[in-house]
């Protein structure tokens, strides 16, 4: 009913350390307090792409959940736009959903994000190996 709601929260939520890692790139390039010559956000600086594939994949989770809530019924145009919210009862079964579904559903999205980051930093390692020899 609304489980698409957690991976949406949960891209905005990558979205806003996205920016806050672009901010914090560009002040320490202008001249920021480091730490033994480096700033403290050069670590995630150098995964910041990778953070963008999270956002746009859960972002991508979210939509097709909109759209198969919105295809069923279970969401509206109009106001309550969550038919859910027309009763007690049914809002209960809503936040169950919430909490299980979406959740599952967020943890599952980001398990695949980082199993393919994982593969592709092994991969760029051995083709900057094979690279040298």
């Amino acid at each position: 009913m609304a489980c698409f709601l957690v991976p949406m929260a949960e891209a905005v939520i990558t979205d806003l350390i996205i920016k806050k890692m672009g901010k914090e790139t560009s002040r320490s390039a202008n001249g920021a307090e480091t730490i033994f010559g480096y700033t403290p956000v050069t670590a995630f600086s150098a995964g910041s792409h990778e953070f963008k594939w999270l956002s746009q994949l859960l972002w991508g989770v979210s939509l097709i959940l909109m759209l198969e809530h919105l295809w069923t019924g279970e969401v509206t145009l109009t106001f309550p736009f969550l038919t859910a919210l027309s009763s007690h009862a049914d809002t209960m079964v809503m936040i169950d959903e919430i909490s299980t579904t979406g959740v599952m559903t967020s943890i599952m999205t980001t398990l695949v994000w980082f199993v393919a980051v994982l593969f592709s930093r092994r991969t760029s390692i051995t083709y900057s190996y094979q690279r040298i020899f």
